[in-house]
């Protein structure tokens, strides 16, 4: 097990690339440290490659890798008379150069994710409807109404499958004591929950058979864990610590993860999210079946 990423305050979902070469990560900075950055890093040079990727932007995060690993897409927020609003961006990772990909009107509200599909397509909610559009920019298509499946409640951190055909997504109880993870079948244009009666977040693909997430349990930790969407089996990978946003390389052999850490005492008061930093971890395949 490696740290791989040693910001002075923080540092979450990590991404990596198609091609496996980069990781992308969301950054949290000194003087805000609520307010998330977009970072790059070549994965074989280490964290003394890190960059910030879409710098003309204040907010930016919920991150997504096109299939040739040149762009990333994202959400960023802007704030006019009182109103924010959400739009979707990408950005070239060699050239910063940033695109926007929606045009939404003043006030409008979107979900916490971008998911980029093989076809070309970003995927992201809002009010409980899934949207895709082209990455080129242009109408946005409705892909799947979740409304009435999930009572209305709140999905978050979509994630198309490698093939495009699925996505998975935690959903949170109206009492914000549960959370559970769904599976979205988008040919069948239906919905399962996959988890129940914990808190289950962070879902994403190993590939197109088996899924990571993370729970929490009733000491506080909260653990990777992987599930076979075939049998339904379950295996920890890791134990004993506040693991957050898990993802794989593109082999499905490497996990990456945000780990909470020792927060320096004057910033113990601050966002939760400081003391976290990216680590990396070998996965056995033999471990789910």
């Amino acid at each position: 097990m490696k740290q791989l990423t040693f910001g002075p305050i923080g540092e979450i979902e990590p991404n990596v690339s198609p091609d496996g070469r980069r990781l992308v990560f969301q950054y949290f900075q000194k003087n805000e440290p609520g307010s998330t950055q977009i970072w790059i890093m070549e994965i074989s040079k280490g964290f003394g490659s890190a960059r910030r990727l879409a710098s003309q932007l204040g907010h930016a995060g919920e991150m997504s890798w096109s299939p040739d690993s040149k762009w990333i897409s994202f959400i960023s927020w802007g704030t006019k008379r009182g109103r924010s609003t959400g739009q979707v961006y990408k950005v070239n990772v060699d050239t910063n150069e940033i695109i926007q990909i929606t045009m939404f009107p003043e006030g409008m509200v979107i979900g916490d994710s971008t998911t980029w599909s093989t076809n070309g397509l970003i995927g992201f909610e809002r009010d409980g409807i899934i949207y895709c559009v082209p990455h080129a920019g242009g109408e946005e298509v409705q892909l799947l109404d979740t409304r009435t499946a999930l009572s209305n409640r709140h999905l978050s951190y979509l994630r198309f499958s490698p093939s495009g055909k699925m996505l998975v997504f935690s959903v949170e109880n109206a009492e914000q004591d549960q959370s559970s993870i769904w599976l979205a079948d988008l040919k069948a244009n239906s919905v399962r929950q996959l988890t129940r009666l914990h808190f289950d977040l962070f879902p994403a693909w190993i590939d197109e058979g088996h899924i990571l997430f993370t729970r929490q349990n009733r000491n506080k930790w909260s653990e990777v864990e992987a599930l076979s969407l075939r049998t339904g089996n379950l295996d920890r990978i890791t134990s004993k610590h506040v693991d957050f946003t898990p993802s794989t390389d593109p082999s499905g052999n490497m996990l990456y993860f945000s780990r909470k850490g020792q927060v320096p005492r004057e910033l113990q008061n601050a966002d939760f999210l400081v003391g976290f930093h990216i680590w990396s971890t070998p996965i056995t395949r033999k471990l789910v079946q």
